[in-house]
């Protein structure tokens, strides 16, 4: 298959789903309006159509640095201001640093000194600005361990390149299992990982060792999963299966895919929340980032095995969004 098709049929399926993705939650908040203005009759009615109106600010500049930002962000609300909104910096290397979730800055039509009582209207910008961890999305996801055999060394490598740094590994015996291959990710406690976390998440990686207390640090278990990779490697590409490399690019755009179907069935039952809204952008940016990586890639050269995979992966990907069009 000549690369053009493939990549026709990929982008059919994203157009698709970004499709969903703005046209699908309008629907839902057009429905919660519509439900809204049959059970409130005409005063819904007026209310969708007022105009902006003067109001006064019900906290001056500096003592809305002293507090917490959503209690602030809901303090402008209830004084009727309608275009409010909150964003974390990602400004912070740790959670323990103090500043974390303080307020950085705040502005009101783009003024960040102003009085309590002072007039304004309803639908200025009101921004509230506050510090937060840098958030980094972890490459390896459950749907990876749980359709290759993935090394835990391999595994620290690919965390570590996000920036990641407080990253240990356990091991876990079990006979029946190959040496050193991940057996799960643990992120913050929670053994289903998360695809999404701050940069300072205590991350563990569990991994399958045939003797207990095995571990990286012993150089036998070291040499051992090593060689099992190198000759597995090597057994692979004898056997004219699928490129690693090749493989793992696939792999990680439908992992992708996965996770922005999963955020967009949460916001969907949340369209409300804002802080949902703010990580659309990170998907959206992500999403480009996958894109580029097929399209860089030059069908005709790859081999059998390669294509073969490659038209799997796409038919999966197209397959997904049609369960949640």
């Amino acid at each position: 298959m000549k690369k053009q098709t493939l990549l026709a049929l990929l982008l059919a399926g994203a157009c698709a789903f970004s499709s969903f993705a703005l046209t699908g939650c309008g629907d839902k908040e057009a429905s919660a309006k519509a439900s809204s203005s049959k059970s409130s009759s005409s005063k819904s009615s007026e209310e969708t159509t007022e105009a902006p109106k003067e109001l006064s600010l019900p906290v001056s500049s500096s003592e809305a640095m002293t507090m917490d930002y959503e209690n602030l962000y809901d303090m402008f609300r209830e004084a009727g201001f309608t275009n409010v909104d909150y964003n974390g910096m990602d400004d912070l290397k740790s959670s323990s640093d103090e500043k974390n979730e303080t307020i950085a800055k705040v502005t009101v039509d783009g003024k960040s000194t102003f009085e309590q009582g002072d007039s304004v209207m309803s639908d200025k910008e009101i921004q509230i600005y506050y510090h937060s961890v840098k958030k980094e999305w972890i490459p390896v996801s459950k749907y990876d361990l749980e359709h290759e055999d993935m090394y835990y060394e391999d595994v620290i490598t690919q965390i570590e390149s996000k920036g990641f740094t407080n990253v240990s590994t356990r091991a876990v015996e079990d006979a029946s299992k190959d040496e050193g291959v991940t057996k799960e990710i643990i992120v913050n406690g929670k053994s289903d990982g998360s695809s999404y976390a701050p940069i300072d998440s205590k991350i563990v990686v569990v991994y399958y060792t045939k003797k207990a207390g095995e571990s990286k640090q012993e150089s036998k278990a070291e040499s051992k999963a090593e060689s099992k990779a190198e000759s597995k490697a090597e057994s692979k590409a004898d056997a004219g299966v699928v490129t690693p490399s090749f493989k793992e690019t696939m792999d990680s755009y439908e992992a992708f895919f996965d996770e922005y179907i999963a955020f967009m069935k949460k916001y969907q039952e949340n369209p409300g929340d804002m802080s949902l809204l703010s990580e659309y952008s990170d998907y959206l940016t992500k999403y480009s980032e996958y894109l580029s990586k097929l399209d860089a890639i030059d069908t005709d050269s790859l081999s059998a095995a390669d294509m073969a995979y490659y038209t799997e992966v796409n038919a999966r990907i197209l397959k997904k969004l049609e369960a949640v069009g």
